[in-house]
């Protein structure tokens, strides 16, 4: 679109400005060199500045003291890596962070689906008492409540949205509101932050609502956010429902069960309490199967197979004019040399169907899971990637620049090993204090950066859960890898020899 084009323009003129200034800036630094200085290769006759870890007085390994002194000499480089550190340990952090909430814990996600995940979903029959159900559903063995939650079309603000009704918010589980409270009267109703932002509303504004030429007035009550169709969605109390929808009828319950449960034991068990319209593929298969012992058994198909088989043909046709075709009620009878053996309608039934609930909703988390999990794999990719060539380019520069000295340091008997410890250790301090300062500054922005980038999902309040020993584990094996990295492309000392330095023209 015109605003994802005008933003990418804004964006590469940032980046080409930052590129052409820092070049710039490096390049008139040539200018500063004085004649004399340049054939003294760089050294100016008199130094008044401060020496920094004298040889007599600092602890440590002598690779280690001459590291810190080249760290030391060499700031404004080391400076310029340790930022570059910032921003990758920045990056890391955030999609590690990223990762954690929504590709390895699942409830973050959950609840910004905006959906209500319980897990078995009943829809009653056309003609039975929904209450009545409802109670008998409630009262089975391993079921620990029963609530309402549907969706309706609903006309606010004149914009057609996803409205979503319960007579109890309380009793729901993933449904939350970061601001106010859910609707509990009948003028009463939450909104996204989303749509809040975008109409100029706040908690105790009023907004219409309308369907079916009727229209009321509603007062926000709450903020609520959710990714669930961009968040534009609304939530209402049934009462408020009723007022704008007269005639509106609860058709579904959402059935929660005690910890530990099979949820498809549970499912047979209601198919076999209730008569169900549509039983579902597990227990028809099971009921085959019986069929299929007896008749072995009686070594023959006998008549009460043949009218079982018969029932639930008639029980196919019936949930196919219900679900497809819109038909309230039907019958269907069977006669046999005049005789009616077989009967029955809709009204006989007090369940439609019954689903697992959490399946069909794990399904659609997962794939989002693997989104985030690619996303990240991704930052981390780049990230190693960027280590890597950050490290290349500053190390081959300073072995070109400091040729001749490590050569001298090789004719006072230092080892490859030694010089190269040296070069490593010199960018130790940069890459610890880069990582740790990115980290820090990933972990006390990662919330607000995430309710940005996920803004026009519908999020307006991300809850991302910080994990500190997840950060210092980054931390530490971005370091460690930097170090080796160094370790590794400062190897190239060994091709500098003291014989090949006298030889040079």
């Amino acid at each position: 679109s015109g605003g994802h084009i005008g933003f990418d323009m804004i964006s590469a003129a940032v980046i080409m400005a930052v590129v052409v200034f820092v070049a710039w800036r490096s390049a008139a630094a040539a200018a500063r060199i004085l004649p004399v200085e340049a054939l003294r290769g760089g050294i100016k006759s008199h130094s008044f500045k401060k020496e920094y870890f004298p040889l007599e007085r600092t602890r440590g390994s002598l690779s280690m003291v001459l590291g810190l002194k080249s760290m030391a000499f060499h700031r404004k480089m080391i400076l310029m890596v340790g930022v570059i550190f910032a921003g990758i340990a920045f990056a890391s952090a955030f999609s590690i962070i990223t990762w954690w909430n929504m590709g390895i814990n699942d409830d973050l996600v959950l609840k910004l689906t905006g959906y209500e995940i319980s897990d078995i979903m009943v829809y009653k029959a056309p003609h039975e008492n929904y209450e009545e159900l409802s109670e008998k559903v409630g009262a089975m063995e391993g079921v620990r409540k029963v609530s309402l939650y549907e969706m309706e079309s609903l006309t606010v603000e004149g914009e057609l949205l996803s409205c979503y009704v319960s007579d109890d918010f309380g009793k729901l589980e993933l449904v939350e509101v970061y601001e106010g409270d859910f609707p509990e009267y009948d003028n009463e109703i939450v909104i996204t932050g989303l749509l809040a932002r975008s109409w100029g509303k706040k908690i105790g504004d009023t907004i219409t609502v309308s369907a079916n030429g009727v229209s009321s007035e509603y007062v926000i009550c709450g903020l609520t956010q959710t990714m669930n169709n961009f968040g534009r969605i609304c939530f209402i109390h049934e009462t408020g429902l009723l007022r704008v929808e007269p005639y509106y009828e609860k058709s579904s319950i959402q059935v929660y069960l005690e910890p530990g449960l099979d949820i498809d034991t549970v499912i047979a068990a209601m198919e076999q309490k209730f008569r169900v319209l549509s039983p579902s593929v597990n227990d028809a298969v099971r009921e085959s199967g019986a069929e299929e012992t007896k008749t072995d058994t009686n070594a023959k198909p006998g008549r009460e197979e043949a009218l079982a088989a018969a029932r639930r043909k008639a029980e196919e046709k019936l949930t196919a004019l219900i679900s497809m075709y819109g038909v309230d009620s039907a019958q269907y009878a069977l006669m046999a040399d005049g005789e009616i053996v077989l009967s029955g309608d809709t009204n006989d039934y007090e369940i439609d169907r019954i689903e697992n609930n959490r399946r069909l909703f794990v399904t659609n988390v997962d794939s989002i899971a693997d989104s985030t999990r690619m996303m990240a794999a991704l930052i981390i990719t780049g990230t190693v990637l960027l280590v890597v060539l950050v490290l290349y380019m500053v190390i081959k520069s300073m072995l070109t620049r400091r040729r001749g000295e490590f050569g001298i340091y090789k004719a006072l008997g230092y080892t490859d090993r030694q010089l190269m410890e040296q070069i490593a250790i010199s960018f130790l301090p940069a890459s610890i204090g880069g990582t740790f300062a990115g980290s820090a500054a990933a972990c006390l922005s990662v919330n607000r950066m995430a309710s940005l980038l996920f803004e026009r999902l519908g999020v307006s309040e991300m809850n991302f859960v910080v994990e500190p020993w997840l950060i210092l584990l980054m931390a530490l094996a971005l370091v460690a890898f930097a170090f080796a990295v160094s370790m590794v492309l400062a190897g190239k000392i060994r091709g500098i020899t003291v014989y090949g330095l006298l030889t040079e023209e």
